[in-house]
């Protein structure tokens, strides 16, 4: 069984993750899939930019459906000042 973090503040890293996906919805009225990611922050595969959203999820930040490439939907989005540096 995963471990929930519900109430734990998003890293510096995973905020700028959220605003992202946030920013990408806005602009194309649909989510990020994995690459545009990986894209976007230069992670090396798809699996890093999956790593970072499995940690998103676990903290109550977004909720990922199975089976769909682009199905990230953001369920809060912190306060700034919550956000821990590491």
């Amino acid at each position: 069984m995963k471990k929930r973090m519900h109430g734990i503040p998003p890293t510096k890293r995973q905020q700028e993750i959220l605003d992202f996906i946030k920013d990408y919805i806005d602009d194309y009225g649909y989510p990020p899939c994995r690459v545009d990611i990986c894209d976007h922050f230069g992670f090396s595969s798809a699996n890093a930019a999956q790593d970072h959203l499995n940690r998103l999820k676990s903290k109550g930040l977004i909720e990922i459906d199975r089976g769909a490439s682009r199905a990230i939907r953001i369920l809060e989005v912190p306060n700034v000042s919550e956000i821990v540096e590491r």
